[in-house]
């Protein structure tokens, strides 16, 4: 059975401040606000190995999302947040299989 990290709601991570930090081993997922501007916030979804941080430009990442909200544009914001989860969890499963457990 592989692991998944245990993502909050929208609703949960909203009232975070749109913060998320998690690890399983090796591997750190920072989710989060990456960039602000006057009328849009630019969200980055980033797993990376657990030693480095996953939003540094100079960062190796195995999965990077990110996702630019224009005034506050919380629809698209919901949708995203949960598309990218979805996606992820997809690529995390073949990931894992694929690099742990190989025949």
């Amino acid at each position: 059975m592989i692991k998944m990290f245990k993502f909050p709601s929208f609703e949960e991570w909203f009232a975070n401040g749109c913060k998320y930090e998690s690890g399983i081993g090796a591997y750190i997922i920072d989710l989060s606000p990456y960039v602000y501007s006057e009328n849009t916030t630019t969200y980055m979804f980033a797993v990376a190995l657990s030693n480095t941080n996953p939003h540094n430009i100079y960062t190796n990442r195995l999965f990077t999302r990110t996702f630019i909200c224009y005034d506050k544009d919380q629809v698209s914001l919901i949708n995203w947040y949960y598309e990218t989860i979805k996606e992820f969890n997809d690529f995390w499963c073949e990931y894992i299989r694929s690099v742990y457990l190989k025949n």
